[in-house]
């Protein structure tokens, strides 16, 4: 499906109530589901099974136990990621490769240091999380689903023989039969971020450039998450000024090759005035 959105920062029943907005334009819910949300993810699948819509979920640990998929708590995602799926057989699983949620943090604000102390570690662990994930993907398929990632940028500059990037973040995604990559780029982020050194007009040279690279490191499989409308995780991430960029973002990943597209997220976008910015998403203009 052309067109996804992350569903973080909304509670499941208010996931649910949105989902006739999200039919109406074919965008796709990618919905969070943390361990307490168990009991509330069938009324997501029974909605979106009334409006024909297609629905990805999208497992997620206590921050406690690092909230994403990395090789500090592999075992325990794909436990969980089973419970998630069992209860939405007919859903994509979508894996969400990145470090721990406390060492991320850290990193957003001191830079990569944080991870040095692990890395060796989590370069040793690798090789075992990636056989747990691979097994997990495999039962996806057996079940005749669809199983996706959600990959950090850094992926894009990997060597194809020692992934170091994958190897020093804890984040096996080579060698994993994924339908689908969504790479986490949003332009929003790349330019707050850069402390000035991009404005928007070189932000969206860069987006366009790292969706070319998207587009050949995964082929047909690439897509691109484009974003943010609200905050998330992290609780500081910068956000789009209005759906105007978003829409040009969606312009400038199209014409670079990639047409599978994210946006982050949801729940943001309801707070912000939520048709506009859908309807830049999915190109009603």
């Amino acid at each position: 499906m052309g067109r996804r959105i992350w569903c973080e920062t909304l509670p499941l029943p208010e996931v649910a109530a949105a989902v006739e907005l999200l039919a109406a334009r074919a965008l796709m819910p990618l919905v969070a589901v943390r361990p307490w949300d168990l009991i509330a993810l069938p009324a997501v699948v029974e909605q979106c099974r009334a409006f024909d819509l297609p629905l990805g979920v999208w497992p997620m640990l206590d921050d406690a136990e690092g909230r994403w998929a990395n090789t500090d708590d592999m075992s325990r995602f794909c436990a969980f990621a089973r419970e998630v799926h069992a209860l939405a057989p007919g859903a994509e699983l979508v894996v969400d490769l990145e470090p721990p949620i406390a060492e991320l943090r850290r990193a957003v604000t001191l830079g990569p240091l944080p991870f040095a102390r692990e890395a060796l570690g989590r370069a040793r662990r690798l090789a075992e999380a990636r056989t747990e994930l691979v097994a997990l993907v495999e039962s996806v398929h057996r079940a005749g689903g669809r199983a996706s990632a959600a990959a950090m940028p850094s992926v894009l500059f990997d060597h194809p023989v020692f992934p170091w990037t994958q190897a020093l973040l804890g984040t096996p995604l080579d060698g994993v039969a994924f339908d689908h990559v969504s790479v986490m780029l949003y332009p929003s982020m790349m330019e707050g971020w850069s402390r000035g050194a991009l404005d928007r007009a070189r932000t969206r040279a860069a987006f366009a450039q790292l969706c070319r690279v998207a587009r050949r490191r995964f082929g047909a499989r690439a897509g691109v998450s484009v974003g943010a409308v609200g905050i998330g995780a992290l609780g500081d991430e910068p956000v789009y000024r209005g759906p105007r960029e978003l829409l040009e973002d969606v312009t400038t990943a199209e014409a670079s090759g990639v047409t599978e597209l994210s946006l982050f997220d949801l729940g943001g976008v309801l707070r912000r005035g939520g048709s506009p910015w859908l309807d830049a998403f999915a190109t009603i203009v």
